[in-house]
């Protein structure tokens, strides 16, 4: 007897535009299946005696497939699949993840802070008001979500919501804090709870760090933490907002965090928003920054990339796999360009801010098209989602086309298939609203920066 089961850490789930997917209950992985792969899973239930089932070659090569990658398991005796294994769909549109910022508060007052948590503009939910949100999270078929602040662990009930994820199956795949909170205890008790999110720690590098929190020692604490997470066996990932202060020592940045081996490195060029509304900063010029990035992809691709890394849009690539790098600038759609949607990450991955209302992304917070976002106190998650009439449905199903359509320069433009008019945030930051087009896009392509990063890959290659 032979009988397979779905692996304990995964879950298939329905939506109405995505019928059939795959998740990772752990770590946050999604991965759409195709009838054919998803009728095979369906039938890993633990119970049945695959030795009495007719299987083609094609099936049985698909679930060794499976095996390999560690979503099923091989067993000579029954052992059901838990409950919340097994298939559910919901009647709304796909959600992969949401970014939730769980508070407005912070322990630091940062300069560059996009939601103002030195003033607290952003109050935050009750206890019961965020319990309310996971149950719609869960009804709404969400199976993963990252938790950022302001500071997560200044909420005193943060513990309360993150083991109401753990009961729903629901995984924190991140947990983003700027690390002066962190205690190994911390670390302990979430490893207890059966959760294991990537780390995300904000550092901003070796000389601009503790002028950019307004904290002396804040750096130096940054990188003890960094150290005490990967001795605690947490994935450790890195962001870096980018200003004038510390972009001359970004290279000086990436040796120290690979001497630290990080698991992943991002960049950020900080944008006029919120508290840098009022700093008054010189602006890092498009070609500052641009150049700045080619110099730590030359040493990047000498070292034989060793974390994963994005800068910017400009330049990314996984760990180990130097070859394997690409530019997040130069769009690859699935299907034709006018069908794809203008931004994956906000058609999918929602942002949501301390007070409950829900945005595209991140990254419009305080722009103009707040103002016009749903509450998540006054509509469900799963209303919104069915309700492709919204105005927040509008700006995360907008499609190459319609963009297009509503902007003529862009159109007429020669590298228009390879932008298709860049992230819509960038344009609205940049002051050209949402059918705009991004300046710092413009520059990548006109002045050959595609090019100029395959000139610098090739030289590291070379030495």
């Amino acid at each position: 007897m032979k009988y397979i089961r779905l692996s304990k850490d995964y879950t298939l789930r329905g939506y109405k535009d995505y019928p059939y997917v795959l998740a990772n209950r752990i770590n946050g992985w999604t991965e759409i299946l195709d009838r054919k792969t998803f009728l095979l899973l369906e039938m890993c239930s633990g119970m049945i005696d695959f030795c009495a089932v007719y299987l083609t070659k094609e099936q049985k090569n698909r679930l060794d497939s499976l095996q390999e990658k560690g979503i099923v398991q091989f067993l000579h005796r029954q052992d059901r699949i838990d409950t919340e294994q097994e298939y559910r769909r919901v009647d709304n549109c796909f959600i992969r993840s949401i970014h939730w910022s769980v508070t407005g508060r912070c322990n630091l007052k940062c300069r560059h802070c996009y939601m103002s948590a030195p003033d607290y503009k952003y109050k935050d939910m009750s206890t019961a008001e965020c319990l309310r949100i996971i149950e719609q999270m869960d009804a709404a078929g969400v199976t993963s979500v990252s938790i950022t602040g302001g500071e997560p662990f200044v909420r005193g009930d943060i513990w309360t919501i993150l083991e109401a994820f753990s009961k729903k199956g629901i995984a924190v795949s991140h947990i983003y804090t700027n690390g002066m909170l962190l205690t190994e205890q911390i670390l302990r008790r979430i490893q207890i709870m059966g959760l294991n999110p990537n780390f995300v720690i904000s550092f901003d590098g070796v000389d601009g760090h503790d002028w950019l929190r307004a904290e002396k020692g804040a750096g130096e604490k940054a990188v003890g933490v960094i150290r005490m997470l990967k001795n605690c066996g947490f994935p450790v990932m890195i962001e870096t907002a980018v200003y004038d202060g510390n972009i001359d020592c970004l290279t000086e940045t990436y040796e120290l965090l690979k001497s630290l081996e990080v698991d992943y490195w991002k960049t950020s060029l900080i944008y006029e928003a919120g508290e840098w509304r009022k700093e008054g900063r010189r602006t890092v010029t498009t070609g500052e920054l641009y150049d700045a990035y080619l110099k730590i992809i030359f040493a990047y691709i000498s070292d034989a990339a060793p974390c994963s890394i994005q800068l910017d849009g400009f330049f990314a690539c996984p760990a180990h796999k130097p070859d394997r790098w690409y530019s997040p600038y130069v769009r690859r759609p699935r299907g034709e360009m006018k069908e794809a949607f203008c931004c994956a990450t906000c058609r999918f991955d929602p942002y949501l801010l301390p007070n409950g209302r829900l945005l595209p992304c991140a990254s419009m917070t305080d722009s103009e098209i707040e103002k016009n976002m749903p509450d998540l106190k006054d509509v469900t998650l799963g209303r919104l989602y069915r309700d492709a009439d919204s105005a927040f449905f509008r700006v995360v199903n907008m499609k190459t086309s319609e963009f297009l359509a509503g902007n003529t320069e862009c159109t007429r433009c020669e590298y228009r298939e390879k932008c298709q008019g860049g992230c819509r945030a960038m344009s609205i930051l940049e002051g050209f609203g949402l059918y705009g087009h991004s300046r710092i896009l413009c520059t990548f392509f006109s002045e050959g920066y595609e090019d100029k990063i395959k000139k610098t890959v090739e030289h590291a290659e070379r030495r």
